[in-house]
C-alpha cells in the first residue's frame, strides 16, 4: 500500500520515503485518434485514391489544438519531419530523400526512400470510407490532414493518400450516419463532451474550424507515459478516457497559459488515472482502466521529457512554442511525486484516505505539512491519494 504525493517546487528532490523511490510522473502530456476502426477492411485489398484535403469530410467536431501546434513546430525546426510525414501519409515509409529545391506540395521533387510507389505500406495510410454522392469520409487521420492543412507549406489543396475500406455510397444520407455510428467510425460528440448530430460537424479540417478539447490533448500527452493504446485495439480509446477527465470535478482546466500551470494539470490527472480502483468504468461498455491501457506502476515512464527531453524542448514546450510561450528545459525546476509505502498488518483494513484518517485523525495533514515545510518555502503538495501497492 502507498500514499502518493506529488510534489510541485522549485527545490523539491527525487527521494522516496521508506523503502524504495516510487518514480514520478510529472504528468505531461500531449494526444492522438481513433487509432483504428471496427469491422474495417483489409487495407491490402482497399482502395487506395489521392485527394486534395478539401475534398475530405470530417467525422467528429474537435481535435486537440496542442498535438497539431506541437508538430506545425516540429516541422519549422526540422523540415525533414514534414517530408518524411509526407511520404508515411502516401505509404512510403517515413523516410524521406530532399533537397533545399524539394517543395513538400510536389511530391516530384523529393523521394521516399522505401518506396517510389504509392500504398507500398497501406496500413500506414490514413483510412476513409465513401458516403453518399460518392463523397469520402475521413475515418482516421484528423490531426494529421489538419497540420498538413494548417502547415504554411501546404494547405487545403495539398493533395494526400487514404485508404478507402469501405464503400456504402448507396445509403442515404441518414443511414450512412447510422452505419458510421454502429460501426465505431465517428464521435458524435462536441468538445464540450456534449452529443451533437452530424449537421454540427464542420465541413472543413484545421484549427480553425475543428474546435479544441483539452481534455483530448491531456490524454495524447500521457499516452505511453501511463497509458497505451488497449489490446486488441478499441475504437476512441482517447476519447473515452478524456471523457472520464471531463467529469472530475477537481481535474477541470486551467488557464493553459504557462509551462507550470500546463505541468501541474497534467501532473494531477496521471495521478488520477493512476490511482483509479480497478473497476471504474472508463470505456463504452464498462471497460476499467486496465482494459482502456493504464500502465502497471512498474511501467509507468517518466514524462518530465515532454518539457525537457535530453536536454532540448520536448513536445509539450514546443506546442507551447508555436502559440507563442516560452518555455523549455529552464522551466521545469525540480517535480517529483514521493510515496509512503506501508508493508505492514497494521494497514490490512486500510483502502482509502478516508480509512486512514479515521484509524489515525489528522494524519494526512500531518504528512503534507512535512512533505511542504521539508521542501520549503516554494513547495507545494498536491495529489494526495491512496493506492494499492502491487
Amino acid at each position: 500500500m502507498r500514499f502518493v504525493y506529488q510534489i510541485s517546487c522549485a527545490e523539491s528532490v527525487r527521494s522516496l520515503l521508506m523503502v524504495k523511490r516510487f518514480f514520478c510522473p510529472l504528468v505531461l502530456a500531449l494526444g492522438f485518434l481513433p487509432p483504428g476502426v471496427a469491422q474495417q477492411a483489409d487495407p491490402q485489398q482497399a482502395d487506395i485514391v489521392r485527394v486534395p484535403i478539401s475534398a475530405l469530410h470530417p467525422t467528429q467536431a474537435f481535435i486537440a489544438h496542442d498535438q497539431v501546434n506541437y508538430t506545425l513546430q516540429r516541422y519549422r525546426i526540422d523540415q525533414q519531419k514534414l517530408f518524411d510525414d509526407l511520404c508515411e501519409n502516401r505509404g512510403q515509409g517515413d523516410d524521406a530523400i530532399f533537397t533545399a529545391q524539394s517543395n513538400p506540395k510536389d511530391a516530384n521533387s523529393y523521394r521516399c526512400r522505401a518506396s517510389d510507389r504509392i500504398g507500398t505500406r497501406p496500413q500506414e495510410m490514413k483510412t476513409a470510407v465513401r458516403g453518399p454522392g460518392n463523397q469520402l469520409y475521413l475515418t482516421d487521420g484528423h490531426h494529421t490532414f489538419s497540420i498538413f492543412q494548417d502547415v504554411d507549406a501546404l494547405g487545403p489543396d495539398t493533395e494526400v493518400a487514404v485508404v478507402v475500406t469501405h464503400d456504402r455510397s448507396d445509403l442515404t444520407e441518414a443511414a450512412f450516419w447510422q452505419w458510421l455510428q454502429d460501426s465505431n467510425l465517428t464521435w458524435l460528440y462536441d468538445a464540450n463532451g456534449q452529443p451533437i448530430d452530424q449537421t454540427q460537424i464542420p465541413a472543413d479540417f484545421g484549427r480553425g474550424t475543428l474546435a479544441d478539447d483539452p481534455y483530448r490533448t491531456a490524454i495524447y500527452f500521457l499516452r505511453d507515459l501511463v497509458w497505451e493504446r488497449p489490446q486488441p485495439a478499441l475504437p476512441f480509446a482517447e476519447f473515452y478516457w478524456a471523457q472520464h477527465i471531463r467529469s472530475q470535478p477537481h481535474l477541470q482546466v486551467p488557464a493553459l497559459n504557462s509551462s507550470v500551470t500546463y505541468l501541474r494539470w497534467l501532473e494531477r490527472i496521471s495521478g488520477h488515472m493512476l490511482a483509479l480502483p480497478a473497476d471504474t468504468a472508463i470505456g463504452p461498455d464498462g471497460q476499467g482502466p486496465d482494459a482502456m491501457g493504464r500502465m502497471a506502476l512498474t511501467e509507468v515512464k517518466d514524462i518530465v521529457e515532454l518539457l525537457c527531453d535530453d536536454g532540448e524542448p520536448g513536445r509539450l514546450a514546443l506546442a507551447l512554442a508555436a502559440r507563442g510561450i516560452a518555455a523549455g528545459c529552464a522551466d521545469l525546476g525540480h517535480h517529483s511525486e514521493q510515496a509512503v509505502l506501508m508493508d505492514d498488518p497494521l494497514y490490512a483494513d486500510t483502502h482509502t484516505l478516508a480509512d486512514l484518517n479515521q484509524q489515525f485523525p489528522g494524519i494526512t495533514s500531518i504528512i503534507e505539512t512535512w512533505f511542504r515545510n521539508y521542501k520549503g518555502a516554494s513547495g507545494n503538495v498536491t495529489g494526495l491519494q491512496w493506492q494499492e501497492w502491487p
